[in-house]
């Protein structure tokens, strides 16, 4: 019962790291409001409303979504752009016209099917904030304002030859700050160096409860009246 707590606490979903950040998956994030992520501390998009992640710094203390957000920071328009520019340069496979200006801006690929937009999924592992039957897209708002009521969003769609557009990477997208919905989250990350694996006396102990447990459950096993 105690493990099954403790993992319930965990983000539901494996991190990304590119480039030296860490970033959270936005399909963790879905469902919130900017104002829900916002603790207000600028005022430009309205009270505040107690949100764990300060709108100016980024800088996050608390949870959203039940999943722990502290030593995170909610990245800038620009430091979605840079994410971009980073994977439509890095795999653009020597066939792809397509890189992210960098900024608020927007990239439309050679064609459908790119090499980067099937590997911000497929190689560097992001999971679909939304999916069809002809793409998938991976979209979040950051926590930069356009201006009072619409604050910017970075994605990357992934088109199949079938569907309206071609693959896409775009900072230039905004939404509501009160808006909430199922098809995008919240862009947020962490210095992948910050990142260290679990102490090694932890990880003895875990390993010596294992033991135990599995001595237990083959002594359990041969006792009179089983099997």
């Amino acid at each position: 019962m105690l493990t099954i707590l403790f993992l319930a606490a965990m983000p539901a979903r494996a991190s990304v790291i590119v480039d030296g950040k860490e970033w959270m998956q936005p399909a963790d994030l879905t469902s919130v409001s900017w104002y829900e992520v916002s603790a207000g501390t600028n005022g430009v998009l309205g009270p505040d409303v107690a949100g764990p992640c300060d709108e100016t710094t980024g800088a996050c203390d608390g949870t959203l979504n039940g999943i722990d957000v502290t030593g995170w920071t909610w990245a800038s328009v620009d430091e979605v752009a840079a994410l971009l520019v980073f994977v439509t340069a890095t795999y653009n496979g020597g066939v792809d016209d397509a890189v992210h200006p960098g900024g608020i801006g927007i990239a439309f690929g050679a064609g459908k099917e790119t090499v980067w937009a099937t590997a911000m999924f497929d190689t560097l592992g992001f999971v679909p904030t939304s999916t069809g039957p002809e793409y998938r897209e991976v979209l979040g708002t950051t926590r930069t304002p356009k201006f009072e009521l619409a604050v910017y969003r970075g994605s990357v769609l992934d088109a199949s030859t079938a569907y309206v557009i071609p693959d896409r990477a775009t900072t230039d997208d905004t939404t509501g700050p009160n808006v909430a919905s199922s098809l995008w989250g919240h862009w947020l990350y962490r210095d992948a160096a910050s990142v260290t694996a679990p102490p090694p006396a932890l990880l003895l102990a875990g390993g010596f409860a294992g033991m135990v447990w599995m001595r237990w459950r083959s002594v359990g096993d041969k006792a009179p009246g089983r099997g």
